[in-house]
């Protein structure tokens, strides 16, 4: 059966990493009521410029605006999740479950692909240390609660997104689009609650 096939296991995993990435996002955009209004500013910038863009480039490659826009989407996913999802119910067992395949199909795309070898980087050593060691040393800052989760799927998630913007340019449009759904959800869903 060519789904089996070990060629075909790169690929998989990203189509892994991208599902799971768009369910967490759904998540977190289903559970959303309600934003500070600093947050809803800053979700409107990033919606702007992402409908801009999607106007302007249509399916040229993504540029660095547009990738920053993502990692700063990315963290905010992960705040409103820390903010608004109970700790301990299904809500944040299935975040937790999105969180774990990205990671799986993640590790699985870095190690299988032909194309591009991950190797570990003194910067990534650097990042791992700081996310995961510093925050635990006594005398350091004190973390809110949830902090440590927080910063954990801030990490994963990511390097998750370098492993779907490494290909996304066979597939530019349905980012795009996707992120700016997302947004656009993030702007009108608090509205809805009213």
């Amino acid at each position: 059966m060519r789904l089996r096939e070990p060629q075909n296991l790169p690929r998989w995993s990203y189509i892994a990493v991208a599902v799971s990435f768009g369910a967490y996002g759904c998540l977190i955009l289903a559970e959303t009521v309600s934003m500070s209004g600093d947050l809803q500013i800053l979700v409107s910038a990033l919606l702007a410029v992402t409908v801009a863009l999607l106007a302007i480039l249509r399916v040229k490659p993504l540029n660095i605006i547009e990738k920053a826009a993502l990692y700063v989407t990315t963290a905010i996913l992960v705040y409103l999740d820390s903010a608004i999802l109970p700790k301990h119910n299904m809500l944040s067992a299935l975040s937790w479950a999105a969180i774990a395949i990205a990671a799986g199909g993640t590790i699985l795309r870095l190690q299988m692909s032909r194309d591009r070898r991950f190797v570990l980087t003194p910067l990534d050593l650097i990042i791992l240390f700081v996310a995961l060691v510093v925050p635990s040393l006594p005398g350091s800052f004190a973390l809110p609660d949830g902090g440590a989760s927080g910063i954990a799927k801030v990490v994963i998630l990511f390097y998750a997104l370098e492993v779907l913007l490494s290909k996304v340019e066979l597939g530019v449009v349905w980012l795009r689009v996707g992120v700016a759904a997302l947004l656009l959800g993030l702007v009108v869903r608090p509205l809805l609650s009213l």
